[in-house]
């Protein structure tokens, strides 16, 4: 993606010295990513400034979550003119923005060109690999790497279990508490969706009680895959005692249960919950309709089809 610096571009910033610009840059938040690169590259910049430094790591920054290839470049340029390639923060900056942009050689250039193995730069890298698919170096880079943590077990395992891989997740997951690593809620979410593949009730109930332990059974994202799985397992039941206490709820919560419910034959269960959501899409529609027709009731499937017209679902 390259980002347009032409003038016109430069209406609404705000009118700052160069000082005050690096000043703002360095200091402001990322909502406004374009704003930072736009005002950064306006403004002539005192290289000897004491903002200078943090403000090239917040535009570098601002360039990853762009994808700004073309201006991550520029910026490239002027670390190595302000010899500034030496600094931890920056290079680590640089590679991140050469991973986030998807130029996965220049990010291992640099990585490569750094001087022992640094934790941060390792998962930035690890990442880089896994969202570019080359698990391989990934799974090299993760198992040389020093002082591994949450976000670099997670990262692997989120790789590993998108790719099709769950066995070998499930692996890394087991390393991790064996490291004695605490998961957080993505590693989680994801570990309990890995599991959605391999089956197992036993399984399911483990992951159950490892989330409870861990005080996470209150949050939406953990608990909906966990009913996920239950439905998968065949324990409806389960799934819909764990549903039933949840704390909040979100639309892919309902949906969830209202599927497990379709894919059991349990229209009359599913038609039950599907009147109590509120916000019904188009998901939640189609999960009726298709467990109405599994069950044969065709007369019902195309009553609810003609429901869902009427209600302009996904016309918005």
């Amino acid at each position: 993606m390259l980002v347009s610096l032409r003038p016109k571009f430069f209406t609404g910033l705000p009118h700052l010295s160069a000082a005050s610009a690096l000043k703002w840059v360095s200091t402001a938040t990322t909502q406004n990513p374009e704003d930072h690169l736009r005002l950064f590259f306006k403004r002539r910049t005192d290289q000897t400034h004491t903002d200078y430094e943090r403000a090239l790591v917040s535009v570098l920054k601002s360039c990853a979550s762009l994808k700004a290839f073309f201006q991550g470049q520029q910026l490239h340029s002027l670390v190595l003119k302000s010899g500034l390639d030496s600094n931890t923060f920056i290079n680590n900056s640089l590679i991140n923005m050469y991973a986030k942009c998807g130029f996965i050689a220049g990010a291992e250039s640099l990585f490569d060109s750094c001087s022992g193995l640094d934790p941060v730069s390792c998962n930035i890298m690890v990442a880089g690999y896994v969202k570019s698919g080359n698990l391989d170096n990934a799974r090299q880079l993760f198992e040389k790497m020093p002082g591994k943590g949450c976000v670099s077990y997670t990262t692997m395992i989120m790789g590993l279990s998108r790719n099709g891989y769950w066995g070998e997740a499930i692996e890394v997951f087991k390393d991790m508490r064996n490291a004695g690593v605490i998961p957080n809620e993505l590693t989680m979410a994801t570990v309990i969706s890995t599991f959605s593949h391999l089956g197992g009730i036993w399984n399911c109930r483990m992951l159950h009680a490892l989330v409870i332990k861990l005080q996470l059974d209150g949050l939406v994202l953990v608990s909906t895959n966990l009913v996920k799985v239950y439905c998968a397992c065949k324990s409806v039941r389960e799934a819909r005692s764990l549903f039933d206490e949840m704390p909040e709820r979100n639309t892919v919560s309902w949906n969830v249960m209202l599927n497990g419910y379709s894919k059991a034959g349990l229209v009359n269960l599913a038609r039950e919950l599907f009147e109590r959501i509120d916000t019904k899409d188009v998901v939640s529609w189609g999960t009726m309709i298709d467990g109405y027709v599994q069950v044969e009731w065709l007369t019902e499937a195309l009553m609810m089809y003609r429901a869902m017209l009427r209600a302009r679902v996904g016309t918005e």
